[in-house]
């Protein structure tokens, strides 16, 4: 490692600030050109290119906005171009898009201008016109991977609008400024960030977006709040560029990034100083940083101090700016190795965070996200890194979403964002629900008309605590409930001279993730006055008790009475031709009063129930036996079975109950624990 102080001397830095881009997109900062300078430039069109091409954007947009007020057809596709892409490396979606949407008309043949204006788009959280602008793309380029899965991201982010997804987001108002704040750092003792407010060391500013540089700051926390931010002071705060720094576990061990504007045959390094006795020692540059032609920043320490990944456009990399990894072993740290391209995708990967020693966070814009800087997680199985999943929304937006971190309750913590309600880089603080809340909703209707039934009630039956909860409908025959995580769930749909004959469904909350909305809707039949068979009520031969598997059917039974009490039914037996007929109404009668029984042993009213043996009387089929030649002697055991039967007829539906019976506790609210 090389002594910072060594190079500090060596080279003489007029710059301090940290170019805000390079924690984003680029990783390079730019060349300084002071306000003083670049306004006494004639607006010419030499001077506007020559400042483009320097990477002075902020002062670029100016001359080239007024040059193109003015300019002819060639000029003006010169100066568009370079106006859509300056503002797009400025992370000004808005007027990125404007000239972006110009650019198309203006280029024609240059398709990539759409998929360019899209991603503006999603940036704003436009999503429906950036899927307009996706599917005219892939009309022009099919097949194209990357349209398609940024379409699916748009679609999804509309879908998600609206619902949770286990988190809950606010922004840090009393730690944000009109500046920019990003990478924040929690540590026991206050939180780290940094920040190009003015009160950070130096004087210089980054041309790129005419900001200031950028410093590392820390907000002490006091009584549960946070104080005033100051620089971290020295040896940290230097005349140059410092930012987004990490900490090992014990917090002896700090590494940062520093860049500068000349010297440094890299743009932007890595520096690591270790804390001895209270105190930080000498920062020390990692020499694979300095390597000529490359950037280096983003430096996370692993929760032992003894891993670090960072971000860099080495070559031999993914695309773009991939995750490394380095370890410290024997007293060095070793030859950074890429990721792999579970990690790395052909665009940028940025801001790694481990929370343990496999588990690492980091922002993304190649992998399918909802616009620029998405934050993802990824896990080491076996050695290996899995496929990262996108955290979703709210965390991630249409803008840039990045630098997270976690408070020591593993549930709270902070990120930061351009998202469009923030005012440049913001910081926000997130509380994850665990376990997350999810909610059933939906309808009940009229299987014959389609029209919703008002003042239905849905009976929402828990399988883990084994109760059963009513849920009223209001006139549009809509419900909705907070349900809880890790359950089974039946559902059923009750109005009065209605009943369910669709399958009862079962929805589960196993394995969410994130907060989840389920959709189930009711089509119900209008009760019937005729006999309705009871599938599964069988009877050992010539008895008339009830076997287990009959009492399942008659508790379902039982369970329709109790909810419409209203209903007057006749039990009937049935039995096939074989036998004596008297012999058969008798063995009828026996099993229909059974029934009747076990339904009042159940807490139906046996004023509502009549018992009605018919023996084989009421043959389904042409399988009659009274005598020698008739068709039953030759009928199969399948169609003698279809006569042996159970079944109930509604007799009438103007039973008034001394007390209407309740089913189903109130469901207020759930009960997940």
């Amino acid at each position: 490692m090389i002594s910072l102080q060594n190079v500090i001397t060596t080279l003489l830095f007029s710059s301090r600030k940290m170019a805000r881009v390079f924690f984003f997109l680029t990783l390079i900062s730019s060349i300084t050109f002071t306000a003083c300078r670049t306004g006494k430039l004639p607006v010419t069109k030499n001077n506007a290119v020559m400042l483009y091409e320097k990477q002075n954007y902020s002062e670029a947009v100016k001359m080239l906005e007024k040059l193109n007020k003015k300019a002819k057809e060639e000029e003006k596709k010169l100066y568009t171009d370079m106006l859509a892409d300056s503002y797009t490396k400025m992370n000004d979606y808005k007027n990125a898009a404007k000239h972006l949407k110009s650019c198309i008309s203006l280029f024609p043949n240059k398709r990539e201008y759409r998929l360019q204006y899209a991603n503006m788009l999603m940036g704003m959280e436009n999503y429906p016109e950036a899927i307009n602008q996706l599917n005219e793309y892939i009309a022009l380029v099919p097949g194209n991977k990357v349209a398609a899965e940024t379409k699916k991201m748009c679609e999804l982010a509309i879908q998600l609008q609206g619902q949770g997804t286990g988190f809950t987001v606010e922004s840090m108002i009393d730690l944000n400024t009109k500046y920019n704040e990003y990478a924040p750092v929690s540590r026991p003792t206050g939180l780290y960030f940094t920040s190009d407010r003015p009160d950070a060391t130096g004087e210089n500013k980054n041309t790129w977006l005419g900001t200031e540089y950028a410093d590392i700051f820390v907000s002490r926390v006091v009584d549960n709040e946070f104080e005033k931010p100051r620089p971290v002071g020295e040896p940290i705060s230097t005349p140059l560029n410092e930012g987004v720094c990490s900490f090992n576990e014990q917090g002896n061990i700090m590494a940062y990034t520093m860049c500068k504007d000349a010297g440094f045959d890299s743009s932007c390094a890595i520096v690591v100083l270790r804390r001895n006795r209270g105190a930080w020692g000498k920062p020390e540059v990692l020499s694979f940083s300095l390597r000529k032609g490359f950037v280096f920043g983003h430096p996370a320490l692993s929760p032992s101090g003894n891993t670090l990944v960072f971000s860099s456009n080495l070559a031999g990399g993914e695309g773009g700016h991939d995750l490394w990894i380095t370890n410290f072993e024997n007293g060095n740290w070793s030859t950074p190795a890429n990721l792999g391209s579970k990690i790395n995708s052909a665009r940028d990967e940025m801001f790694p965070v481990f929370t343990n020693e496999n588990t690492l966070y980091f922002s993304s814009n190649g992998h399918p996200g909802f616009g620029g800087l998405d934050i993802f997680k990824s896990i080491k199985v076996n050695g290996k890194w899995r496929k990262p999943d996108n955290l979703l929304v709210p965390l991630n937006s249409g803008g840039d979403d990045f630098g997270i971190t976690f408070n020591e309750d593993g549930s709270t913590g902070y990120f930061s964002s351009n998202r469009p309600e923030s005012e440049g880089d913001d910081l926000y603080k997130f509380t994850m629900q665990t376990p997350p809340l999810c909610k059933i909703e939906g309808q009940v209707f009229s299987q014959a008309t389609k029209k919703p039934l008002a003042n239905s009630t849905v009976y929402l039956t828990d399988l883990v605590a084994n109760k059963v909860y009513s849920i009223p409908t209001d006139e549009r025959g809509s419900y909705q409930a907070y349900i809880c995580y890790d359950r089974d769930y039946k559902l059923d749909a009750y109005q009065k001279y209605y009943t369910n004959n669709q399958p009862k469904p079962r929805i589960t909350t196993r394995g969410l993730k994130f907060e989840k909305t389920f959709t189930q809707n009711f089509f119900l039949d209008k009760w019937v006055i005729d006999e309705i068979r009871l599938e599964g009520i069988l009877y050992d031969l010539a008895k008339a008790d009830i076997r287990p598997d009959a009492a399942v059917v008659l508790d379902s039974l039982a369970r329709i009475l109790t909810i419409h009490s209203y209903l007057v039914v006749e039990l009937s037996s049935h039995t096939d031709c074989r036998g004596d007929s008297a012999y058969n109404y008798n063995l009828s009668q026996q099993r229909a009063k059974s029934c009747v029984d076990y339904l009042v042993s159940k807490g139906i009213e046996k004023d509502r129930l009549v018992a009605q043996g018919y023996g084989e009387t009421k043959l389904l089929n042409n399988c009659a036996c009274e005598q020698e030649g008739d068709p039953g002697y030759d009928c199969t055991e399948e169609q003698h079975q279809r006569n042996r039967r159970t079944s109930f007829t509604i007799l009438r539906t103007d039973y008034k109950p001394l007390d209407e019976p309740e089913f189903g506790e109130p469901y207020l609210e759930p009960e997940c624990n």
